[in-house]
């Protein structure tokens, strides 16, 4: 089994570099945050997410047939001057490649519409067929996206670059905006963006930064608010997490990383405002909580998918009954099959039907919420 305590150590490698805003840092310490380091780990998890976030942001409808690889983001100017891009994501699917520029930004800046049309058209460089100049030149442009995290009311839905070509001609350079603010963790979930939910976290990074310039008297009561209220908000995210995990969206191995992410960008708030007061460790075991049952849950049902395809159970209905019994007696309120389950058993056969009660019973959390589900179905 996978331990929480290995994910977290995975991370404390994995991030450990400096996070910077803008070209400041936010947080100097023994356990630094590299903030493009992180948003690349998270879209390195498994293809499904990574596609589904793609859906949403740019209305697709790449299904898991779809590869999935990553071009290089790093550029060198005639001046030698190194610069480096956030995301060039490309899909292929029925014989095409999709090409995508993804930037994240915490606070607004506006240069970033510049370095966007920069960005692209330097992978869009990388492409040039210069075989026959007798034709025109295509330039191939990533589709854009900038996705910006922290709340500001200067930020538009679309950042336009206005090109004047010779000849009088124009042409505009349009780059899509996602105002993650705006979002909350259920409407990630449901809208396909969980790959995004552990930059929840950050939502409440500008009321803490102001109230800590604040020079009321109710500082006291307002931190612990505040406190209170990213607790709260975090604990939703780490069910948000086990719910994609359970539901098979995300690896037991993506879950870790999720949750190293997450548990990171919190340490990084408690270090950077102390008047949070230790939350960091209660939100460390709020993750071991979840993410050792995760596993234990998920184990169980590879576990039995493996013992049926092998032939373990033998294929026989009688012992696949044997081992939802199993199962459903490790429940807290299970000491006995009750007569509803043993009937229900009885009458069920069908080996394809007894499989998914398996795994069913594997994922309940109690034998009722096995009945419930079989019940419903």
């Amino acid at each position: 089994m996978i331990s929480t305590v290995r994910y977290l150590e995975k991370a404390t490698t994995a991030y450990g570099f400096e996070v910077r805003d803008k070209g400041k840092e936010l947080y100097s310490g023994p356990d630094k945050i590299d903030m493009d380091g992180l948003l690349k780990r998270l879209f390195h998890l498994n293809s499904r997410s990574v596609l589904d976030l793609l859906n949403t942001l740019y209305g697709t409808s790449f299904d898991e047939s779809a590869r999935i690889d990553y071009s290089s983001t790093e550029f060198t100017g005639d001046d030698l001057k190194r610069s480096v891009a956030d995301l060039f994501i490309n899909v292929y699917q029925d014989n095409r490649v999709f090409r995508f520029h993804i930037e994240f930004e915490l606070d607004y800046d506006n240069g970033i519409i510049v370095r966007m049309f920069r960005y692209g058209f330097e992978k869009a460089k990388e492409l040039l067929d210069l075989s026959d100049l007798s034709k025109p030149v295509l330039l191939e442009f990533p589709e854009p996206r900038v996705i910006f995290i922290e709340e500001n009311k200067n930020i538009p839905e679309e950042l336009k670059i206005k090109l004047l070509l010779p000849s009088a001609k124009k042409a505009t350079f349009k780059v899509p905006v996602t105002r993650y603010w705006l979002f909350s963790a259920q409407r990630l979930y449901q809208e396909g963006m969980y790959l995004l939910l552990p930059l929840q976290a950050f939502h409440l990074r500008k009321s803490i930064r102001s109230l800590e310039k604040s020079r009321k008297s109710s500082r006291d009561i307002l931190w612990q608010e505040y406190r209170q209220r990213l607790l709260e908000l975090i604990s939703e995210i780490i069910q948000l997490i086990d719910r994609a995990l359970r539901q098979e969206k995300i690896t037991p191995e993506d879950a870790g990383e999720m949750y190293g992410i997450l548990n990171y960008i919190t340490a990084y708030l408690y270090r950077r405002y102390p008047a949070l007061k230790n939350v960091d460790q209660e939100v460390t075991e709020m993750i071991k909580t979840f993410y050792d049952q995760s596993l234990v849950d998920k184990g169980k049902a590879e576990g039995i998918k493996e013992g049926i395809k092998e032939g373990k159970a033998e294929g026989k209905a009688e012992g696949i009954k044997e081992i939802i019994t199993a199962l459903l007696l490790e429940k807290e309120d299970c000491h006995l099959v009750s007569p509803e389950i043993e009937h229900a058993l009885t009458q069920v056969n069908d080996l394809d039907l007894l499989k998914k009660w398996s795994l069913t019973a594997a994922r309940a959390k109690s034998a009722k919420e096995f009945v419930e589900q079989i019940s419903s179905k």
